[in-house]
């Protein structure tokens, strides 16, 4: 078993933004697709954990933008998880340039869950097949970075959307990529982000209104994503100065 999964992606024009480099919903959904590869060579995929009873839920996705992707035209990345802790399992991402140039980096916090009550796991109820963890020294010791609730009023409200059925997964919810590009459409041309975090609360199914509410502080920019009166997502964007 590989303690780092490593593998290559083409990189395409529907993956950039406007500037031409790699859009911040499609490097979480390389993160995401390289995870899911990595899993399945564990044993870890949901396929898998669904048959002792148990299934992942994620809790935070921390990404740090290292470098301009504009030129690259294919995507190395990496990941790899860290050692568990009690009730949670964090997983590293990587992404270089074709030269080694480390781009991005990312982080994305999991929990487990059982299937049959609902109720949070213990790390232990799974054990990766692993002698060692790779203890990568990017993070070391910082915290995420924390997102504010943002008030549910109409003049911080900047976009509502009805969503449709193309934005579901196959489980039955609002993918993280689309909560992610929905609150990449509400900042302007000239927030270049350093880094972004995401905290996921609930799921959104098809067609439930999704409001998302905006509050700038400093160099920072906290959204909110709102179904009827709950909080379903927040986000903290850290912005270069």
């Amino acid at each position: 078993m590989r303690t780092i999964y490593e593998t290559k992606y083409r990189v395409t024009t529907n993956m950039r933004d406007k500037k031409g480099n790699l859009a911040l919903d499609s490097i979480l959904d390389l993160f995401q697709d390289i995870a899911g590869l990595h899993a399945d060579e564990l044993g870890s995929a949901d396929t898998q954990m669904n048959q002792i009873g148990i299934y992942w839920v994620i809790s935070r996705t921390e990404i740090d933008i290292l470098g301009d992707t504009s030129h690259i035209d294919v995507a190395h990345v990496s990941t790899w998880p860290q050692k568990p802790k009690r009730f949670l399992c964090e997983r590293q991402y990587s992404l270089k340039d074709e030269k080694g140039k480390l781009l991005v980096m990312g982080r994305s916090y999991w929990v487990l869950l059982s299937i049959e009550t609902q109720q949070l796991q213990p790390s232990s109820a799974f054990s990766y097949p692993l002698d060692t963890f790779y203890e990568d020294t990017f993070y070391s010791n910082r915290p995420y970075n924390n997102a504010k609730v943002v008030e549910n009023n109409n003049e911080l409200l900047v976009k509502e959307i009805k969503i449709p059925r193309r934005f579901i997964d196959k489980n039955g919810h609002l993918n993280n990529t689309r909560y992610t590009e929905l609150m990449y459409n509400c900042l302007s041309d000239d927030d270049n982000i350093k880094i972004a975090t995401f905290y996921y609360h609930e799921q959104v199914k098809e067609g439930q209104e999704l409001k998302f509410y905006r509050l700038d502080e400093d160099n920072k920019v906290h959204f909110t994503a709102y179904v009827n009166d709950k909080v379903v997502f927040k986000t903290v964007i850290e912005l270069e100065k």
